[in-house]
């Protein structure tokens, strides 16, 4: 009986404040943009590691557009496709590694007890971190696609920013309550590196980032189809490649609405009990 009123005084911590996260959030920008060039090498680095497989989809098709790719995708323009691909997964990456490890983060800078005495919602400390996430990764990876735009000339037109953002938002709101029970494993298990890089892998080969799932074995496909970036992705370049409007993946937005609500709850709930299994074992300041 002990364990379960524990439980759930975790389950009805204070009640999250959007000015809180706010704050928490301007806190983590300040600490980002006291090292500029950091920023600038996330914004700039990738596309280094994308130029190789771009050069050699040009050796391999003799160009930027293939028939062959159109058969599976709907487009020939590989080129935009991978480029799309990689700016959109740069979101991907500061849900498993920024808002993921955030209180791990916080712990090796000594300030994790502080947080977890002060009388916010432990949720306001995540979605700060979420916040400020998104705002950085949104820095680079519009540098990113403006280079590349400016390099490849991808179609991109101003009709499609308003389909973007929703699918993007919708997108992210899905991975951060999956980031959320991520953030509850590692403050359990503390070393997150093993796990983060074994996710970032797994979903870089499964996730529709270079090629269409259509092309993976079955078992790949299966869980492509589990995360809600396979399906942002897809209909992000539906709209932009394909010039489809926002009603035709309507679908995809019910899919991503109902992800979101699952994998909040889901991360709401595994967050709590980490919380409540590390507080019982004495283990919040253990490395």
């Amino acid at each position: 009986m002990r364990s379960k009123v524990q439980f759930r005084y975790v389950l009805s911590d204070e009640k999250p404040s959007l000015s809180v996260a706010m704050n928490i959030a301007w806190k983590s920008l300040k600490i980002s943009l006291r090292y500029p060039f950091n920023i600038l090498y996330w914004a700039l680095v990738p596309i280094g590691w994308i130029m190789p497989a771009i050069f050699q989809g040009i050796a391999l098709t003799g160009g930027t557009t293939s028939t062959k790719f159109a058969s599976a995708t709907g487009t020939p323009d590989w080129l935009s496709y991978m480029v799309l691909g990689s700016v959109l997964y740069m979101y991907v990456m500061s849900a498993l590694w920024g808002i993921g490890n955030a209180l791990r983060w916080e712990q090796m800078s000594g300030t994790l007890e502080s947080l977890l005495v002060t009388p916010i919602s432990r949720v306001d400390i995540l979605i700060g971190t979420a916040l400020a996430e998104t705002a950085t990764t949104t820095l680079t990876a519009t540098v990113q696609l403006i280079v590349l735009l400016l390099i490849f000339g991808i179609p991109f037109a101003l009709s499609h920013v308003l389909p973007f953002i929703i699918l993007l938002t919708l997108m992210l709101l899905a991975f951060y309550g999956f980031a959320m029970a991520m953030a509850g494993v590692v403050m359990v298990f503390k070393d997150p590196d093993a796990l983060t890089q074994f996710l970032d892998t797994l979903f870089y080969v499964v996730i529709p980032v270079r090629y269409p799932i259509s092309k993976l074995p079955y078992a790949a496909r299966i869980i492509s189809l589990l995360i809600p970036a396979t399906y942002a992705f897809t209909a992000i370049r539906a709209i932009i490649l394909l010039n489809k409007s926002i009603q035709a993946v309507m679908d995809v937005i019910a899919i991503l609405c109902v992800f979101t609500l699952c994998l909040w709850m889901f991360g709401y709930l595994t967050f709590a009990y980490a919380e409540y299994r590390t507080k019982r074992a004495g283990g919040v300041g253990k490395y």
